[in-house]
């Protein structure tokens, strides 16, 4: 008989979080985004992002997965999301975000 726990059932949990984040809360970085949020994210969850910039509409839209989260003391955490998968026009879109050519 293993004693191991190799098969022992595995808890999974999942949530489903939807944010509406000002812009001034956001960080634009070439390759993803960092956002203030008042509830902490565990590192590696997978995140879906819709960004859409008031100034021209243009929209990117991409899947990522966190990769720090950083507590500030006031109730907030600042979250890093590397994007990934993301279109040659969004990721170009991003990059200009990113650089302070265009504001959102």
């Amino acid at each position: 008989m293993d004693k191991s726990g190799v098969f022992d059932p595995v808890r999974l949990s999942f949530r489903e979080t939807h944010l509406m984040v000002p812009c001034q809360c956001i960080r634009f970085r070439k390759n993803g985004v960092e956002f203030a949020s008042e509830e902490p994210f565990d590192l590696w969850t997978e995140v879906v992002l819709d960004l859409h910039s008031p100034d021209d509409g243009r929209r990117v839209h991409g899947a990522g997965v966190v990769v720090e989260c950083k507590g500030q003391g006031n109730g907030k955490h600042w979250i890093s999301v590397l994007l990934m998968g993301l279109s040659n026009s969004a990721a170009s879109h991003l990059a200009q975000l990113a650089s302070g050519t265009q504001l959102v």
